[in-house]
């Protein structure tokens, strides 16, 4: 299970969108997980901004939901699709392959001894959001693709952070199945 670390402190940016590293960094833990899919590390925040893949939260505080979209025209998904623009969306230069990520304007928390309301809320709206995109289903949205890599065409969309509400509020009782 999850218990608290006292060397995470979660920030909440308000408003403000990361447009640049000194921006996002305040945004991810301290020692994200980060590096490739088979050799991830914990590393200080300085050194995983520089790795293809991050990890914006840690598993028991969520402030982005991220999914996984296996489609050559990635990119356009979320507004074919009639969802609000992503926060940051990157694609995989040549495939089209892309992480379409929903900064959110508070985390939720997921400790041990956290509230289940929240947590169900937050589940429910990802599952509405990977259905409605037919996002991959396996995919755990612990390690995004790293939004400062050479690797990926990043485009920062949204000009603020979301409330889960808001995000909700895009679904319809059908995509929550």
């Amino acid at each position: 299970g999850c218990v608290p670390n006292s060397r995470y402190q979660a920030t909440n940016r308000g408003a403000s969108l990361p447009m640049n590293r000194e921006e996002f960094l305040p945004l991810i833990p301290k020692r994200p997980l980060s590096g490739e899919k088979e050799n991830a590390y914990y590393r200080p925040a300085s050194e995983a901004i520089k790795c293809p893949l991050i990890a914006p939260h840690t598993n028991c505080l969520r402030k982005v939901m991220a999914f996984d979209l296996d489609y050559p025209h990635s990119y356009f998904l979320p507004e074919e699709r009639g969802l609000p623009e992503p926060s940051f969306i990157s694609v995989s230069k040549g495939t089209g392959r892309a992480h379409a990520c929903y900064i959110l304007d508070k985390p939720v928390s997921f400790f041990d001894n956290s509230r289940q309301g929240p947590i169900e809320f937050y589940r429910d709206v990802e599952l509405g959001y990977r259905n409605r995109l037919t996002a991959d289903p396996r995919y755990n949205g612990l390690m995004v693709k790293n939004p400062f890599h050479e690797r990926y065409d990043t485009h920062w969309q949204a000009v603020r952070h979301y409330r889960l509400d808001e995000l909700r509020d895009s679904l319809d009782r059908d995509d929550i199945k």
